[in-house]
């Protein structure tokens, strides 16, 4: 039997992600904080020696807005019936560049995590693109997938990896990304409440099971093997890291529990635990947050000793 893997993969994209939910002022404190949670983060991975594939939205790569608008006309921009996921129509209200705007480029923090050993940069899309939403059509998709490349490529990183924004994603995207070099995906956990599906078909019902199972074990350990089709491996996510809560703290000590659990299960059993997250969820109560993330990368460090389990990023994951 195999030893274990511990994959952490996490969905970089400040405002861009929260974009049709909540404005700037209505997320400022998550998003103000997140530079010094990355910093954090990256000196916790390098403490403990673990690996992470850092998925990046493409509209981040860019350091000004002279820089960005230069290229959105390379784009097939999506035609979303729904305009709130609409990123597009925000920018022309954005910062002029990174120094006045940090929340919504962020080329200086790409190039940090670029330095920092065993972190893998891939992609969250260009424009965080929602692959299960009405209008848009896999043209458009096929466009936005090519410019989060070539942005990337300026920057002297080759794209191998992708996770699709709100884990939206379909067979039809994933030939796209097949098409285009991309050989590792981040797929959803076992289980309906995790199925992919439109924003609108999120029922309260399956928020509150998803919550359930985030503290106690509802929907079975959540751990798997790498699995691959055609040329792509399929790499199927565990766990979201839910961040520090002020309302329930009471739970916290239930939440990481549930977690090492199942790290425990993985590196015995031999199989794959893949744990993701936000960067800027750890914006707000950082402390709180990079105080509970130690505690599982020490947990990590404890199984690797006792079976041998393994921290491997994303791409890694298609060499084993």
């Amino acid at each position: 039997m195999s030893n274990g893997k511990f994959i952490l993969s996490l969905d970089f994209e400040l405002h861009w992600g929260v974009m049709p939910n909540r404005s700037v002022k209505d997320y400022e404190k998550n998003l103000e904080g997140t530079r010094l949670a990355v910093d954090g983060i990256l000196q916790l991975f390098t403490i403990y020696g673990v690996h992470c594939t850092w998925a990046t939205v493409g509209f981040l790569f860019y350091d000004s807005k002279e820089h960005l608008m230069r290229d959105l006309h390379k784009v097939n921009k999506p035609t979303y019936e729904d305009t709130s996921f609409d990123s597009y129509k925000i920018i022309p209200q954005i910062g002029a560049s990174e120094c006045l705007d940090p929340y919504h480029y962020a080329s200086a923090v790409i190039h940090k995590i670029k330095e920092t050993s065993h972190q893998e940069i891939a992609t969250h899309t260009y424009s965080h693109y929602f692959c299960l939403e009405d209008g848009q059509n896999a043209e458009q998709f096929e466009s936005d997938l090519q410019q989060a490349i070539t942005v990337a490529k300026i920057t002297n990183i080759d794209l191998s990896s992708i996770v699709f924004p709100r884990n939206q994603y379909n067979d039809c995207y994933l030939q796209i990304c097949r098409d285009y070099g991309i050989t590792a995906v981040r797929t959803n956990p076992t289980g309906y409440i995790y199925k992919a599906r439109k924003r609108k078909n999120e029922s309260i019902l399956i928020r509150i099971l998803r919550f359930i199972d985030a503290y106690i074990n509802f929907s079975g350990f959540q751990v798997s093997d790498i699995e691959k089709s055609d040329s792509m491996y399929m790499l199927k996510a565990s766990r979201f890291l839910r961040p520090y809560s002020n309302a329930l703290p009471c739970l916290e000590w239930l939440k990481i529990r549930r977690i090492k659990t199942e790290m425990t299960y993985a590196a015995k059993m031999g199989k794959v635990y893949h744990l993701w997250w936000h960067p800027h969820n750890f914006g707000i109560n950082t402390m709180e947050n990079l105080k509970m993330l130690e505690s599982i990368l020490e947990h990590y460090k404890e199984l690797g000793n006792e079976y041998g389990f393994k921290s491997i990023n994303m791409k890694e994951a298609t060499s084993l």
